[in-house]
């Protein structure tokens, strides 16, 4: 499986442990150091580019990380996570979303503002369903006043 934006390698070290076959990928050098230290395979790349051929995960895994990829970007992103998927692959994306917005968030503690982008729940399925069949959706109410956790699961072409 491919662990898109894994930053430390938490989830992916979760699921090495379990015996899953992981591949980490993240745009920053420093936390793929870490995702290495956990014994991870892990690449520095961008969503837009992987450094994979076409069709070689059964799985990819996008927990909190597609948060940070510009709209405009998206359908190209999930054209990369497609193409790197076999047939009947699973792409799991889990975000904050709810309602649609992109850009810094007014309270964040963080200087300087990180770069949010979040998705009214029917935006977010119209987005995956460019390039994928929706096996499942769900929210999780986390008590935020800006709106949920979105959990999507959805399959490539078979």
């Amino acid at each position: 499986m491919l662990d898109l934006g894994a930053g430390a390698g938490t989830q992916g070290a979760w699921f090495a442990a379990r015996g899953f076959d992981v591949t980490a990928v993240d745009i920053s050098p420093r936390v793929v150091k870490l995702c290495r230290a956990k014994g991870l395979e892990a690449h520095v790349a961008s969503f837009e580019d992987l450094p994979f051929a076409e069709g070689v995960f059964d799985a990819t895994l996008a927990m909190s990380s597609l948060l940070h990829v510009p709209k405009p970007h998206w359908p190209a992103v999930l054209a990369e996570a497609a193409r790197v998927l076999r047939p009947g692959g699973l792409l799991c994306v889990g975000s904050h979303g709810g309602r649609d917005h992109e850009g810094p968030e007014a309270k964040d503690p963080y200087d300087p503002p990180r770069f949010f982008v979040t998705f009214t729940d029917e935006h977010l399925r119209k987005a995956l369903e460019a390039r994928f069949e929706i096996v499942s959706f769900g929210t999780i109410d986390i008590g935020h006043e800006n709106g949920h956790y979105q959990v999507a699961v959805a399959r490539t072409g078979c």
